[in-house]
């Protein structure tokens, strides 16, 4: 049976921010003088400053707290005396990062707070915007894209505050080739930039920019529409209903993930229209088909939606996607019920074998942690490895 081939991975999703044991380091010395290593103490620096957390080899290593005299302070992993690893950094303006650290510098994946409002989440090479990342701006305006020494550069998507949507190449912030410009009123025109100066425009709607692309999405089946929304929506990608139909959100995705993943916006021929959105559907591919109506027997290479029962101690709780063997496997989303201790939490992202493997969750109205997110890797269905 499904539900008690589920039971397990089930009970493991409620465990999936339960705090972890570690084994106490003695107290380091009170006297300052002496030697700290392979203990947990407090260090008071002479410009006031105060550290708390674990040491060894005298220097800070491991996990610990560290106060700057203005007021400054950072939570997290420690190597050598510098921040390595991951952590929480909050300035004394307000502006915060949560994320990976390299040799006191910000590097890898981390989410920046900035005080005016402004927002980023995305990669970082030596404190520096760099690599795919997005930004949502004070005034309302978000970028999803490639990033260079802290400006846009390369493919990307920008959104302006009026709905309108650029789609295609940017260097030092600025618009430089040809891209889509998406309007919010269901035109589309694959318009020619040079370093942000409009030139000329082709198409007027969306459904004549990219016809072959158009003809292509239409031939396939209800199921793969909906798959290709359902990837798109779990990427950030696609934010309107998922009923597999084409229209500007549709498109807009599409042409995103082309420039995102594909790094090209050339989406209007057999043979790369084909090949994109075979790759958003994923490995599934077309051959997929709806699961059964009867849950009593195995759901393999399949997408369904099952429900648990009044009779169930997950009851309410709802998985829309893909099946392999009886598991969860590919792209999908679970919901817990209002029964449930999570009530409102969601996950929306890749599973494999039945376990989460890279997505979004999202903590519902009646968590201590409503309204945010978890974005990145998984293992054992407990957030592990890159993510934020």
């Amino acid at each position: 049976m499904i539900r008690l081939v589920l039971k397990l991975w089930l009970v493991a999703a409620a465990l999936l921010f339960s705090a972890t044991t570690s084994i106490a380091l003695p107290d380091c010395p009170s006297d300052q003088t002496k030697w700290y290593h392979d203990c947990f103490g407090t260090y008071i620096y002479l410009r006031d400053e105060k550290y708390v957390g674990e040491f060894k080899d005298n220097k800070r290593n491991g996990k610990g707290t560290y106060t700057f005299a203005d007021g400054e302070k950072y939570v997290g992993e420690w190597k050598d005396d510098m921040r390595n690893g991951q952590g929480t950094n909050t300035f004394a303006n307000g502006e915060q990062y949560v994320g990976e650290f390299k040799d006191n510098k910000r590097n890898g994946k981390g989410t920046y707070s900035f005080a005016d409002g402004q927002k980023y989440v995305g990669e970082w090479k030596d404190d520096i915007r760099n690599g795919q990342g997005t930004n949502t701006f004070a005034s309302g305006e978000k970028y999803v894209g490639e990033w260079r020494d802290g400006k846009r550069n390369g493919q990307g998507t920008n959104t302006y505050r009026n709905g309108e949507k650029y789609v295609g190449g940017f260097e030092d912030d600025k618009k430089t080739e040809k891209g889509f410009y998406v309007w919010p009123n269901g035109k589309a025109d694959l318009c020619s930039y040079a370093y942000d100066k409009h030139s000329n425009c082709s198409g007027s709607d969306v459904y004549d920019v990219a016809p072959i692309l158009t003809d292509k999405f239409r031939q396939l089946t209800e199921f793969q529409r909906r798959q290709i929304q359902s990837s798109l929506k779990s990427m950030d990608l696609y934010s309107s209903t998922i009923d597999g139909k084409w229209g500007i959100s549709t498109f807009s995705g599409i042409a995103s993930y082309a420039a995102l993943n594909l790094k090209t916006i050339n989406i209007n021929n057999n043979s790369t229209a084909k090949a994109l959105l075979q790759k958003i559907m994923g490995s599934n591919g077309p051959d997929t088909s709806i699961c059964p109506a009867d849950d009593s027997v195995v759901w393999d290479n399949c997408y369904g939606t099952l429900t648990f029962g009044p009779n169930s101690q997950f009851a309410g709780d709802k998985y829309v996607g893909m099946f392999k063997g009886n598991k969860f496997h590919g792209q999908g989303a679970y919901t817990f019920g209002p029964n449930s201790k999570h009530a409102g939490d969601k996950y929306v992202g890749e599973y494999k074998n039945g376990n989460k493997y890279e997505g979004t969750y999202t903590f519902g109205p009646n968590s201590q942690f409503a309204g945010e997110k978890y974005i990145g890797e998984w293992k054992d269905n407990k957030n592990h490895g890159q993510g934020t």
